[in-house]
């Protein structure tokens, strides 16, 4: 091989050696929605398949947060029993949060600070003390002093509080995890409603409010920016529902009829005969 031929090999082999491989496009994962994951959920839980649906892809087991036959069945009794927004979650934090609501009054609007001591009242009932002597705690304390995971980036309870409240807005739709799905489910299969949902309010001093919603399907978040729920959210779909309702409407035109000229009959003169003179005799 001659020298020439020998060194244009080379430059060829560097030159492939140099060009970077675009890198390959991450694959979407077909579980974005809580529909894609409901069959798992419906199996016991050691009989679910672990799916990448956590965060960056982590493979998990996802949760069940809908409500099945069985326990629509207890809950719709229990409604027809009692006539009382029957709480669809286990004797948890949640739990109380629906309660207090419930307490409170449905579809009422209450200042979060009322909710928050309704549920320290509930949380405090000497039924949920463990432990004895010094050790013993109620549902609340231990709630309330919850070690963080991350003392860093650890919020504390109240501000957990608020982040337990939004949570519970998360409906169908909301990715994988609707934790709101259960009230949704009792409003809609249970009551016979619309839906329900929990409503943040911020009235114009800057306090809030929170609402359980017995006549709707989509929460409302006014302390968001922007997103669903949030008020610039709820006007832009407000006016695309007018904009299609107006699509479809048909709009009424003012039909407008031309007059017709009608001409006059022709008057026709009768033939009168002459009086008759009067003869005297």
């Amino acid at each position: 091989m001659s020298t020439a031929t020998a060194s244009t090999v080379t430059e060829t082999a560097s030159t492939v050696t140099e060009t970077a491989l675009p890198a390959p496009k991450a694959r979407k994962s077909r579980y974005q929605t809580y529909a894609s994951v409901l069959s798992q959920t419906d199996k016991p839980v050691a009989r679910r398949r672990e799916l990448p649906i956590g965060r960056n892809g982590l493979m998990k087991k996802p949760t069940k947060y809908h409500l099945n036959d069985d326990e629509i069945a207890e809950l719709k009794a229990r409604y027809k029993e009692t006539k009382r927004f029957p709480n669809p979650h286990n004797k948890g934090f949640y739990y109380y949060i629906v309660e207090a609501l419930v307490e409170l009054g449905l579809n009422e609007k209450h200042t979060q600070t009322s909710v928050m001591k309704r549920v320290e009242k509930m949380m405090s009932d000497p039924e949920t003390i463990r432990d004895e002597g010094k050790d013993a705690t109620t549902a609340w304390e231990r709630w309330k002093n919850k070690e963080p995971r991350n003392k860093e980036t650890g919020k504390d309870w109240e501000a957990r509080f608020d982040q337990n409240i939004t949570v519970l807005q998360r409906v169908e739709g909301n990715g994988v995890t609707p934790y709101g799905l259960k009230i949704m489910n009792v409003g809609q299969k249970v009551m016979g409603k619309k839906g329900a949902v929990i409503d943040i309010l911020v009235a114009d001093t800057g306090t809030r409010y929170l609402r359980l919603n017995t006549n709707s399907d989509s929460p409302i978040n006014e302390s968001k920016i922007r997103g669903k729920g949030s008020p610039a959210a709820i006007k832009a779909e407000r006016a695309e529902r007018r904009a299609a309702k107006a699509a479809v409407k048909p709009r009424k035109e003012k039909v407008v009829v031309p007059a017709v000229e009608v001409e006059a009959a022709p008057q026709i003169e009768a033939d009168v005969p002459a009086a008759t003179e009067e003869v005297t005799a």
